[in-house]
Formats: structure tokens, C-alpha cells, sequence
């Protein structure tokens, strides 16, 4: 006959008393159980299993001692021992391995852990962190150590790990996020504007910035002015009128307005300011109108307004005016080769209506004198008397219209007479209907007397 399951009996037995428990398993009269996990038996035998050492554990029915491994959170030693793993250490699995160190951000502040615990937020640490002091705010966030860390306000940043406090950004600029760790996120303010390698300045007058960051400022709308750091285009607004103390001379041209290019205007400028040793920006022209020329009753020629800047020092204007004689000025205008001049108004100290952006370049107001108009009726008008005179005086056909056709030679009735653009419009209108009046009774004249 066998033992029974688990038993066994030495060589040549003949009685089921001879049968004992095979080694692992344990009882009485055959009645074998597995060794329970934590113990061991090496010998078969009715004696009861051997528990394993401290901190270690076995598998069901062990035979050896050495199926005795060290628990999670123990390592074994040299002597042989299961030692829980120190703070700072720890061991996820049974067997014989040994502790390891809690990883970056994780920290255990107990003997024989079986596995380490987060960083607050915020936080981490250095590997095999044994307290949640060894806990530190990471950069961008600050606070004590061990406790949760508060992210850096926006407008703040920090660079550096640990409890300091978060650093305000630099003047004029401010962080758009926060939790921010350089000093690089931070950007310019609205109204404001530099790199990260420069501080940030306001806006200068006449420019503004909407947004945030590195980008330039806008210049405003034309005929508009800011404050400096302004941040938005409605802060653009109208530039007053002011008014300075300027110099006005009137000088005469025997030239047409269409001759008179911007190119030798620009010649012009740049001739009275050598006269008066200052800058051409300080010469402007202001206007320039048709005249008719004395000496010749219909040759074309300009006058030019001109406007000299002082500076805003009426002490100078002695001293301007003693330098703008006619022969100077020439000697400058025929250099820039232009025509001699003549002066119609001698410099006089006026005030002058700018802004504040004025500059050399002025809008110029180009205007035509009504005088030729009302010369061309006058003329027309003396043409029709002369003919009508001339009937009655010869009595004869023949005499009439040679009499005529002599005084059209001798006065030519100007037909292109060019629209008035003055302020004076309706008067030059009413001057070139006469014209036309008398251009039209010539003509009747000449029909009676044929």
C-alpha cells in the first residue's frame, strides 16, 4: 500500500504508522498539510514548519530557508536580515533586490516603504528625498518648503528653484501668463515698446501701441498727435493751431505760376535761406499769384508770398531783415538760375498760423490776379468806342474799317484768360463777361461798318 497524499515512509516499512509528512508539509497520523506561506520545513517528519525571519516571507509548502525572501519595503542584508528600506528609499517588489532612491519630485519620510509620495504642486525634489521638506518650489512658483507653491502672478516671473519670492518684471513690461521663470517673458507694455535686450520706453509723442510685446509703435494719422505712451489710436487727436512770429516778403518773378516748377521753387527756398544763412526748412512758400506787369500791360509774371521761420525769437528780425536786400537775393536767384526778382512788400514781422508738425514743405495756394481779366474788358470796350468814334468822325465805310482793324492790331484782346481761383472769383467772372460783351460789339461794329 502507498502513504497517503504528502507522506512518506522509509524503505521495507509495512505499517501506515511508518508513513510520515514529506518536507514542506506538516501534521500527525498521515494527516499532512502544506507548510503555511512565511514558514518552511527541510525534513519530513510530523514537526511542525520553521516560520521565516523577520520581514521575509515564503511560499506555500516551502522546504528551504532560503525561500524566505525579504517583503516590499525590505532589503536583505549581509547578516542575512530583511532591513526596511531607510527614508528616501524604497522597494515596490518582494525578493532580494535592494532599496532604491525615490525619484526627482517624489520624497519618503518613513523606514520601509513600498513606494515614495508626489511633491506637492508646484514642488519636486532631488532623488531619494526623505521629508516633504526636501520638497522645493520649482522655477515660476514659490512658497515654503513642503507646502503647495503658488504660481508667480502675471507681471511677475522667477528664475531660480526654491522659496524665494516671485521678481517683478522690469519697468514698463509685464509677463502675459503666469507661472512664468524668465525674465525673457516678460514683454512691453502696451504704450511701450523695446527688445528683450533693451528696457522698455514709451511711445514717443505722435505714436502709440495697442498690444503688448516687442513690436514698434505706430506713428498716428496724419494731422494728428499723441501723448507719449499712448496705447491706442484714439488717442491720436487733432493738432492744435498755433501761432509764431515769421518774417513775410513778397517777391515779383517774370514767370508764369506753371513755369514756376517745384524744382526752382525748391531753388527759390533754398536761395533766401543762403541769404540768410539758415536752413532751406526755415524758408516757405505760402502762395503764389498771377500778376500783370506795369511795364507791359499783359506779360505774365508771379508774386511769391514767402515765409521766413524766426525761430520764435523776434530779436532776430532786425537782423533778418537787414540781410534780405533785392541784390542779394538776386545774386542767390541767379546762381539757383532763376530770373531776377523785384521786391513788391519788404520783409515785415508777421504771426503765422502752423501746427506742430509743420514743416519746410507748405501747402501752397496758387492763385490767379483778377487784374487781367478786368484789363481784357477795358480793353475790349476802348477797341468797340475807337471804331464807333471812327464812323462818325470819316463818314466813310472804307476808313471806318481800316480804323478798326488798326486799333485790334494795336491792342490784342487776350482769349485765354485763365479761371480766377481767388476768393475774388465773382468779380474776375463779371470782368471776363465784359470781355466777352465787348469782343461780341467789335464784331457787330465791323458788320454795320461793312
Amino acid at each position: 500500500a502507498t502513504c497517503p497524499a504528502d507522506s512518506t515512509s522509509p524503505e521495507g516499512s509495512d505499517s501506515l504508522a511508518d508513513c510520515v509528512c514529506e518536507a514542506g508539509f506538516t501534521g500527525m497520523n498521515s494527516a499532512c498539510s502544506a507548510c503555511s506561506p512565511g514558514t518552511y520545513k527541510k525534513v519530513a517528519g510530523s514537526t511542525a514548519c520553521s516560520a521565516c525571519p523577520i520581514h521575509s516571507n515564503s511560499p506555500v509548502a516551502s522546504v528551504l530557508s532560503a525561500a524566505c525572501t525579504c517583503n516590499i519595503g525590505y532589503a536583505l542584508t549581509d547578516s542575512g536580515t530583511c532591513d526596511g528600506c531607510n527614508s528616501g528609499k524604497y522597494k515596490a517588489v518582494a525578493g532580494s533586490g535592494p532599496c532604491v532612491d525615490c525619484e526627482t519630485g517624489k520624497y519618503s519620510a518613513i523606514v520601509g516603504a513600498a513606494s515614495c509620495t508626489e511633491c506637492p504642486f508646484g514642488s519636486s525634489s532631488l532623488e531619494g528625498g526623505n521629508a516633504l521638506t526636501a520638497c522645493f518650489c520649482l522655477q515660476g512658483y514659490t512658497g515654503p518648503p513642503g507646502e503647495s507653491c503658488i504660481s508667480c502672478e502675471v507681471g511677475k516671473y522667477k528664475q531660480l528653484t526654491g522659496s524665494a519670492s516671485c521678481m517683478l518684471c522690469p519697468s514698463h513690461s509685464s509677463s502675459t501668463l503666469a507661472g512664468r521663470d524668465e525674465e525673457s517673458d516678460c514683454v512691453c507694455n502696451a504704450g511701450h515698446t523695446g527688445t528683450k535686450s533693451n528696457a522698455c520706453m514709451a511711445c514717443e509723442a505722435g505714436k502709440f501701441k495697442a498690444m503688448p510685446g516687442d513690436a514698434p509703435c505706430a506713428l498716428c494719422p496724419a494731422g494728428t498727435v499723441s501723448m507719449a505712451g499712448s496705447t491706442d489710436m484714439n488717442d491720436c487727436t487733432a493738432i492744435p493751431a498755433t501761432t509764431v512770429p515769421v518774417l513775410e516778403m513778397t517777391l515779383g518773378l517774370p514767370m508764369t505760376v506753371s513755369e514756376f516748377t517745384q524744382d526752382k521753387q525748391d531753388g527759390f527756398r533754398q536761395a533766401i535761406a543762403i541769404v540768410l544763412d539758415v536752413d532751406a526748412s526755415k524758408v516757405r512758400i505760402v502762395n503764389i499769384k498771377s500778376r500783370s506787369n506795369s511795364r507791359r500791360l499783359l506779360a505774365e509774371s508771379i508774386e511769391v508770398v514767402t515765409e521766413i521761420d524766426c525761430d520764435g525769437d523776434t530779436s532776430k528780425v532786425a537782423a533778418m531783415k537787414s540781410k534780405l536786400t533785392i541784390s542779394k537775393i538776386n545774386l542767390q536767384l541767379s546762381k539757383a538760375n532763376l530770373p531776377e526778382a523785384e521786391m513788391v512788400q519788404a520783409p515785415t514781422l508777421q504771426e503765422s498760423s502752423v501746427t506742430e508738425q509743420a514743416n519746410a514743405s507748405s501747402a501752397q495756394n496758387t492763385t490767379t490776379n483778377t487784374t487781367v481779366p478786368l484789363i481784357a474788358g477795358c480793353v475790349a470796350g476802348a477797341v468797340v468806342l475807337l471804331c464807333g468814334l471812327s464812323v462818325w468822325i470819316l463818314f466813310r465805310r472804307k476808313f471806318s474799317r481800316r480804323t478798326c482793324a488798326l486799333a485790334e492790331k494795336l491792342v490784342t484782346i487776350p482769349r485765354d484768360v485763365p479761371p480766377v481761383l481767388t476768393a475774388d472769383s465773382s468779380a474776375a467772372g463779371s470782368a471776363v463777361d465784359v470781355g466777352t460783351r465787348s469782343d461780341a460789339s467789335v464784331t457787330a461794329s465791323r458788320g454795320s461798318s461793312a
